[in-house]
């Protein structure tokens, strides 16, 4: 039996929050995001009719996340609608990071990934990293077999402080076209437990941000060509551990507009693409520690002095999940550890896997620092990732 490590215990203390009474119940989950929204207030919410809209929009979609990220717990009782799903499979579990993918019920576009580990770093960095869309081609890894690069990641309309517009477009590997979303993050904070949660979902079309945004403009989409949108449903929970690390869960719901999508490109992404965007992360939000001057001067925003000031200066560090290792509770080495999980929780698509394995074996992820020139088509039609795009 493996020994539970940090990252079991930090994902045990996350999922009883979410089971807790103010994040199960509707009636204070709409007081929490009322409260919010009031008091990040501006000239967009012109009179009382587009706040109620606003938030009991904002309570829904929040309500759906929280659902999704319990959808994991050990405890989790599944809905009859939800029992449609296939069961989430293991696909990476390490001391740092552990993945999981699960198909959408039958018949369904959509492809569930999630992500979760430990990062050292404070909530304001990490949030800061996945927040600002401007910066992510600073750190998002990029491939050349299969091909995938963000080429263009911006705001195009900030709401309020907490809550925003933005595009993001990826080039991918021929003969596949690439891909857009247009996706809108609103920022949900609970402070009595060091919580920060960010919804992220797709905007539905061109029309509803025209009249949701009060002023975006037509044109910001209109460049894109042939570049097919993609949905997305999900987002991202933050909790401070200590005053040096955070504990994160990231989940999405994905179309990606195939019309089938191979295990390969499912192992692809759920090992190598997370895997780099990990490593590429971590980087990035430890880099704020050091001083780097791309995130200094958006930390100063007021939505991170709230972070701050909300989960840092109440003057009561959360020590009890690190002082629990220093009496010996962590009895097995995380290299050990991991390797047991693998054996403990084997891939249910074990022949996909080797397939995946031996598909993309001599594959290298590269950052963005420099250029590789490769024969794109021909390695890719010899990985099996020719992909019938949706007509």
């Amino acid at each position: 039996m493996v020994k539970q490590g940090r990252i079991a215990q930090y994902r045990e203390r996350l999922d009883r929050l979410l089971a807790s009474p103010d994040l199960t119940d509707d009636e204070a989950l709409t007081a929490l995001v009322k409260d919010q929204i009031l008091r990040s207030r501006n000239n967009y919410d012109k009179d009382q009719g587009q706040v109620n809209d606003s938030l009991s929009k904002r309570v829904a979609e929040l309500s759906n996340l929280l659902g999704m990220f319990r959808s994991v717990s050990d405890n989790y009782a599944a809905s009859p609608i939800e029992r449609s799903h296939s069961s989430w499979k293991l696909k990476s579990d390490s001391e740092e990071l552990r993945v999981m993918y699960r198909e959408g019920p039958l018949g369904s576009p959509f492809h569930t990934l999630l992500v979760e580990g430990y990062v050292d770093a404070p909530v304001d960095a990490c949030l800061c990293v996945s927040w600002e869309t401007a910066i992510y081609k600073t750190w998002f890894p990029e491939t050349k077999i299969p091909t995938f690069k963000v080429t263009t990641a911006k705001c195009l309309q900030k709401i309020r402080d907490n809550e925003h517009i933005s595009l993001a477009r990826m080039k991918l590997s021929w003969p596949l076209t690439d891909r857009e979303a247009v996706l809108r993050y609103f920022e949900f904070e609970y402070f009595k437990d060091d919580l920060v949660i960010v919804i992220i979902n797709s905007v539905p079309d061109r029309e509803s941000i025209l009249y949701e945004s009060k002023g975006f403009m037509h044109d910001e989409t209109a460049e894109a060509g042939q570049t097919v949108r993609v949905d997305y449903i999900g987002g991202f929970a933050l909790q401070k551990v200590t005053e040096g690390r955070s504990y994160f869960r990231t989940i999405a719901n994905l179309d990606i507009k195939l019309d089938f999508v191979p295990p390969s490109l499912i192992n692809f992404i759920s090992r190598q693409l997370i895997g780099s965007a990990f490593r590429l992360y971590q980087k990035s939000v430890t880099s704020i520690s050091d001083g780097n001057k791309i995130f200094g001067k958006v930390l100063s925003d007021p939505l991170y002095q709230r972070i701050r000031e909300g989960i840092y200066s109440k003057g009561k560090p959360n020590d009890d999940l690190e002082n629990k290792f220093s009496q010996g509770d962590m009895t097995t080495e995380p290299e050990e550890q991991n390797q047991t999980a693998w054996n403990e929780h084997p891939d249910e698509d074990t022949a996909d896997t080797e397939e995946s394995s031996s598909e993309y074996k001599d594959m290298e992820i590269y950052p963005n620092v420099e250029k590789h020139e490769v024969n794109d088509k021909k390695k890719i039609t010899e990985s099996g990732v020719m992909l019938r795009e949706v007509q």
